[in-house]
């Protein structure tokens, strides 16, 4: 499963995937953030397109 998850995102290992450091380096990580206790709000409960997201995944998923 866990391999499934990396080939998805074009990564063959987890040892491919970015550390801190470079998800700091581009700009997708806030060490000042993090250290200050400031995470982003969490997505609304009900979400219209992760509904999407879901319905074009079962399409996939039973053919």
């Amino acid at each position: 499963m866990v391999l499934d998850f990396l080939s998805h995102f074009g990564f063959d290992a987890p040892c491919d995937l970015p550390d801190m450091e470079m998800l700091e380096e581009a700009g997708l990580l806030s060490k000042a953030k993090r250290l200050a206790g400031e995470f982003p709000d969490p997505l609304p409960a009900h979400d219209d397109d992760q509904d999407d997201d879901e319905e074009a995944a079962d399409r996939t998923e039973t053919g």
